[in-house]
C-alpha cells in the first residue's frame, strides 16, 4: 500500500509514578524508547474533537528484478479515521538507538537514519485510547 512502517516488538506500557514508558525492539535489541510524563486527562469534548479523518502520505516502491530502477514508484494518499475513547496530554521524550546489521538486518539503515535526525522541538504528547481505522478503499495514487 505504500505506508511506511518499521516492524517491532512493542512492550506493554510501564507506569511508574507519573511516567509512562515503552520500548520497541527487534529480536531483543531495543531501538526506540518512548516516555510520557505530566499526564493531564482531556475532557470528553476535547476527546471527541479528535474524532477526525487523517490523510497519510506514503510512497509505493517495487524494485525491478535483476536490474536497477523501479517497476513501480508512486506517491500514495492513504486516509485513516480516528475514533478516540479517552486521551491525556503530557510531555514526551523519544530516544532512538542505532542498530547494526546483526541486530536488525532488514531495517538497521532506516533506524540509523531516524536516529541521526535532530529533534528540533518537542510538542505535547498525546496518549489516546481508541482505534484508528485504515480506510483502504479511499486510498489513491497521487498524480
Amino acid at each position: 500500500m505504500g505506508i511506511p512502517k518499521i516492524y517491532a516488538d512493542i512492550e506493554d506500557l510501564h507506569i511508574l509514578a507519573d511516567a509512562y514508558r515503552t520500548r520497541l525492539s527487534f529480536e531483543g535489541s531495543t531501538f526506540l524508547e518512548l516516555e510520557m510524563t505530566q499526564l493531564e486527562p482531556l475532557d470528553m469534548e476535547q476527546v471527541n474533537a479528535m474524532n477526525t479523518d487523517i490523510n497519510t502520505f506514503g510512497w509505493r516502491y517495487i524494485p525491478k528484478v535483476g536490474e536497477p530502477g523501479a517497476d513501480l514508484s508512486q506517491p500514495i494518499l492513504f486516509p485513516m479515521h480516528n475514533e478516540p475513547k479517552a486521551a491525556c496530554l503530557g510531555s514526551g521524550k523519544v530516544k532512538w538507538t542505532e542498530s547494526t546489521w546483526d541486530q536488525n538486518p532488514m531495517q538497521f539503515y532506516i533506524i540509523n537514519a531516524l536516529a541521526e535526525l535532530p529533534i528540533i522541538e518537542m510538542k505535547p504528547a498525546i496518549l489516546m485510547q481508541g482505534r484508528e481505522i485504515l480506510t483502504e478503499a479511499r486510498g489513491r495514487v497521487l498524480k
